[in-house]
């Protein structure tokens, strides 16, 4: 953002455009990885085009909205694709976790890339695959932090979502509609955010432990639709 800001000379127009540009390389890597990581999950890679690619919601939010969340799926997508159908997953992990740097989730498909090759490997290196792939994406985390310079204010940030009250969220609306009858509205909202977080950390957890029977791919899916359908703030582009 910074860099489209010098590159426009301080017009918000042009900054727009160029902010878009990325978003467009998302969508991109999106249309490049989505059909391959759809063949290996035994689904139609045309069917799963027209979903995430030729949805109009992709237009109308990744690109019209330019939101760095096409970029962040994009780079999940890929690492997924490289991971499952290359058989890379130090490639799978670090594109994640560049992924991470933009949007904190993105930090699950990395943990599901990393456990399916761990149990992969032979027994004997297990231990070793999982520091290397574990320490690189940690490694490419800070040093993208690090260049940013902008140090480790985004941890504290996290909580921003959380101050948002809006009903298409489906806390908020479980919270509002129990408040409406027991009243409290704010310790009754705190109380089912915070069920909402343990049941998310069971779920994902849950999810991991049985990606060999579900399939990674799918259970990696399952996992972050339960981290939005259980998060504080549900907007509308976060079905994509």
């Amino acid at each position: 953002a910074h860099v489209a800001v010098d590159l426009s000379g301080g017009s918000v127009v042009s900054t727009i455009m160029i902010l878009r540009l990325f978003e467009v390389a998302g969508v991109v890597l999106i249309a490049v990885s989505l059909p391959p990581l759809a063949r290996a999950a035994g689904k139609d890679p045309a069917r799963a085009v027209w979903l995430g690619v030729c949805n109009p919601l992709v237009l109308f939010h990744f690109i019209g909205g330019g939101h760095n969340d096409a970029l962040m799926i994009g780079l999940i997508v890929a690492g997924l694709a490289v991971a499952t159908v290359g058989s890379r997953p130090l490639v799978g992990v670090l594109l994640c976790m560049l992924a991470a740097t933009m949007k904190a989730p993105a930090i699950i498909p990395a943990g599901f890339i990393i456990l399916d090759a761990v149990r992969r490997a032979p027994s004997d290196r297990r231990v070793a695959l999982f520091a290397k792939l574990s320490g690189a994406g940690a490694l490419a985390f800070g040093l993208v932090s690090w260049a940013c310079d902008l140090g480790w204010g985004w941890i504290g940030a996290l909580g921003i979502p959380g101050t948002n009250r809006t009903l298409l969220t489906p806390t908020t609306f479980l919270a509002h509609w129990i408040s409406e009858v027991v009243g409290h509205e704010t310790e009754v909202l705190n109380i089912v955010r915070t069920l909402s977080a343990v049941a998310t950390v069971v779920g994902v957890a849950y999810l991991l432990w049985r990606a060999p029977r579900i399939g990674t791919v799918r259970a990696c899916g399952f996992a972050l639709a339960l981290v939005v359908a259980l998060g504080p703030i549900v907007l509308p582009w976060y079905a994509l």
